[in-house]
């Protein structure tokens, strides 16, 4: 969808001082799957963005006729994406292509259609491992069976999110159909309270290949998830124009409906009274009322600085001393004077990339100096999908590497201030991933015309998540702040403050594109019930 400015307000165009009946904080994706469905339930709505677009990890930039995804770089159905497009008749906003997966090697690729596929990635581990090839074998099981499992509650959401008359009488059916993986709920409840690296540790005894296994997920990931992924690469897409087309088409419908969204505006503080927000504080003072608040940014931010502390549990209290963000990533930008099809990626549009067969672990994240040399980057090649995103003949890459703040003793900065060394340490972490890439695209570095690169501070300082963080709290139970159970996932858009909501990747642990949309329908359907 060809973007368009105009239906966003400024701050200074901003007149209505009207009550509203809900008033959204952030204009990511959560806040906006939140703001198109109260829109769609005819409630009166204002949307406040802190930066100049929306968007928030869903944004993109263009620079010499390149253009970037700069934060998320695909996105999975899970059978929640394509419901909240067909619900709110977006279809012809947010043009969906299936993004193939691939898992790379210096010496091979092995593209994910399918579970078969899925056999032949880890048939290719037994044969570099094979001292550990019965291990590797009854890891396999477990992600057959997972992956099963994923897929029929993926297929459940699909059937029940019309909540039609016809869609709820299969769904017996439906059920009957995967009985046999809805009878291993039990190996979900096992693995969701085993950490992926413990889990690996107890099937295999090569620590490489635990490293290689483990080393692009983020501290503390269940071996639900980490081994459940398989299923979850099978379900990416990518949307032509790139993914901030998707909060384009949701900000279109609402401003469309008659809402507004308000961006350079920054919300500072909540009037909470007597238990009940009232509305918010931006950064300049001023106040706007509305009767319900729905807050979709930092979980850091709204628990220790906004809500008061006497309306915390003691529990809750806790938790949030020992609470901390989960990692961020950095990330590599790259315009390249080379069509897509000389890329050697086969048409598998998001590539999971190990250049060794050692890995990293966790520790390496933060005190390592060869971090960046050693451990998987994370690529994806919009132009396969969509040739526009570049010249004619071009192609670009979005490259991440999971990172934290800490590295390098907060990358070089000082005071929280970037200094030469800041940038310096980016350039030399890029020549490092680009020795990389040399592997399996040679003289690359003869094709580069864009290089751009972006630390954790970058994603904080766009999106306001402390850290730079991608899914809000820390997946390690020791370090999170609101672990709840999958099967009441309603309760995580609840605040201790009456008629305030909060939604987005910090609202549930693990966070993800799909939690965060699933929050906004929530959230809206919960508002829209207590308004009536």
């Amino acid at each position: 969808m060809k973007k368009n400015r105009n239906h966003f307000k400024k701050r200074a165009e901003f007149m209505n001082m009207d009550k509203y009946d809900v008033i959204i904080v952030g204009a990511g994706l959560a806040g906006l799957t939140s703001a198109a469905y109260l829109t769609k339930y005819e409630k009166k709505v204002l949307v406040l963005e802190q930066f100049k677009d929306v968007g928030g990890y869903f944004r993109k930039f263009t620079e010499k006729g390149y253009t970037f995804d700069s934060g998320i770089k695909a996105i999975e159905d899970g059978g929640i994406l394509k419901g909240v497009i067909k619900t709110l008749d977006l279809e012809n906003k947010v043009q969906l292509h299936h993004s193939i997966t691939g898992m790379m090697f210096p010496d091979k690729l092995i593209a994910l259609y399918s579970r078969k596929e899925i056999n032949h990635y880890f048939t290719h581990l037994q044969e570099k491992f094979p001292e550990d090839a019965h291990g590797i074998k009854e890891i396999m099981k477990f992600v057959r069976d997972i992956s099963g499992l994923i897929d029929a509650f993926q297929g459940m959401s699909n059937i029940l999110f019309g909540k039609n008359i016809l869609s709820l009488l299969f769904t017996p059916f439906y059920i009957i159909r995967h009985l046999r993986f809805f009878m291993k709920v039990g190996i979900m409840k096992k693995t969701l309270n085993t950490d992926l690296i413990d889990f690996l540790r107890s099937h295999v005894h090569n620590e490489n290949l635990v490293k290689l296994l483990s080393q692009k997920f983020f501290d503390g990931t269940p071996a639900f998830f980490g081994l459940g992924y398989s299923q979850i690469f099978l379900d990416y897409y990518y949307p032509t124009g790139g993914m901030q087309s998707i909060t384009d088409a949701l900000a279109f419908y609402v401003t469309q409906n008659g809402n507004e969204i308000l961006t350079e505006s920054k919300v500072e503080n909540l009037i909470i009274e007597d238990g009940k927000v009232k509305g918010v504080v931006l950064s300049d003072g001023e106040r706007i009322f509305s009767k319900v608040v729905v807050y979709a940014g930092d979980g850091f931010k709204l628990y220790k600085n906004i809500i008061p502390a006497h309306y915390l549990s003691e529990k809750q209290k806790h938790q949030l001393n020992k609470a901390r963000p989960c990692e961020s990533n950095f990330s590599l930008f790259l315009g390249l004077n080379m069509p897509t099809e000389a890329l050697p990626f086969n048409q598998c549009g998001h590539v999971f990339y190990n250049p060794n067969y050692i890995g990293t672990t966790i520790q390496d994240r933060y005190i390592n100096p060869n971090y960046f040399k050693l451990t998987s980057q994370e690529i994806s090649i919009p132009t396969i999908y969509d040739p526009y995103m570049a010249p004619s003949d071009k192609s670009v890459l979005n490259i991440s590497v999971v990172a934290v703040p800490e590295y390098n003793n907060y990358w070089n900065m000082v005071n929280g201030q970037r200094t030469p060394e800041y940038n310096q340490l980016k350039n030399n972490i890029a020549d490092d991933i680009i020795d990389n890439l040399e592997k399996i695209i040679p003289n690359i570095r003869d094709r580069i015309e864009v290089k751009i690169t972006a630390s954790p501070f970058t994603n904080q300082d766009y999106t306001m998540n402390i850290g730079g963080s991608i899914t809000g709290w820390s997946q390690n139970p020791d370090h999170t702040f609101n672990k709840k159970s999958m099967m009441d996932m309603k309760k995580m858009i609840e605040t201790p403050i009456q008629n305030l909501y909060h939604v987005g990747q910090w609202s549930f642990t693990p966070g993800g594109a799909p939690t965060c949309m699933l929050g906004g329908v929530f959230s809206a359907e919960a508002i829209n019930k207590q308004l009536k």
